[in-house]
């Protein structure tokens, strides 16, 4: 079972990145929608699915994958956040950055489907910290 949510977890972030790199210069331009420093723009453009994609690819590797499953849990802290003050309101603009099929979710949808990926790699930590005591 551990392995099939690990599976899920490296499918979201190698989709999201994969996609992000895709159509970099798409997901750029709603990058500069964000309420961010466009200074920043340039190299989130890359760097963030970059990052996804790392994050996946550390999931598959025994020595990396808690590590990963930090990194994960981190990543999708930031963005559930951020979706969380979009739903208060902190935000003028609301634009979503997101690729392929998560860009058709609404705010509250989309609120749960990070909060559902977090809470599962937050699981997925604690059953790897406890494997760990196991075996060391």
């Amino acid at each position: 079972m551990s392995q099939l949510r690990t599976v899920l977890l490296v499918i979201l972030f190698a989709y999201a990145g994969g996609s992000k790199l895709a159509d970099a210069r798409e997901f750029s331009r709603q990058l500069y929608l964000q309420p961010l420093p466009e200074g920043w723009v340039p190299y989130l453009t890359y760097g963030l699915p970059l990052l996804e994609l790392v994050i996946a690819l550390s999931l598959l590797i025994p020595g990396l994958r808690l590590y990963g499953l930090w990194a994960y849990a981190g990543l999708m802290s930031l963005f559930t956040v951020y979706i969380a003050l979009i739903l208060l309101g902190v935000f003028e603009r609301i634009p979503c950055s997101c690729g392929g099929v998560l860009s058709r979710l609404d705010w509250p949808a989309h609120l749960l489907f990070n909060a559902f990926f977090l809470l599962l790699s937050l699981w997925e930590c604690k059953h790897a910290l406890a494997w760990q005591k196991i075996t060391s």
